[in-house]
């Protein structure tokens, strides 16, 4: 019955870590960075991006977020639209004010043409944050 058990814990803990690692405690926070769009109890400054024209390549994206809210709240995990995916976000319980980053790893080695991909979180209270980000590749010469 213990043995249950520990398998049991193992499974829930690997479904809900979700991506690839818990992201910095204490980011440094870019020079203008307006924190205006509010959504759930998050405040970021935009929760939809446009990267304009990318070239063919593997990039990683770093954007912050503030919890707001009065709730006790945490990530239970990221959901993404392959072969995106947030490859960095906080873990634990997050502190109301505190400012925190996350990030996106994308990759737009094979793709052309427009592109709009959506992702983000799964909140303990059942809710979500969207994120969505849309540009164009650029064609090879």
């Amino acid at each position: 019955m213990r043995i249950l058990f520990f398998i049991s814990l193992f499974i829930v803990h690997f479904t809900l870590s979700g991506q690839d690692k818990k992201s910095e405690d204490n980011p440094v926070i870019p020079d203008g960075i307006e924190f205006r769009d509010t959504l759930n109890g998050f405040v970021t400054d935009s929760f939809a991006s446009n990267l304009g024209k990318v070239p063919h390549v593997e990039m990683k994206l770093k954007k912050y977020f503030k919890y707001i809210g009065p709730d006790t709240i945490f990530i239970t995990r990221s959901w993404t639209n392959d072969p995106h995916y947030i490859c960095e976000y906080p873990q634990g319980v997050l502190e109301q004010g505190k400012i925190y980053s996350f990030t996106i790893c994308l990759t737009f080695i094979k793709a052309r043409g427009r592109f709009e991909k959506t992702m983000g979180f799964y909140l303990n209270n059942k809710r979500i944050i969207p994120f969505v980000f849309k540009g164009e590749i650029i064609p090879d010469e």
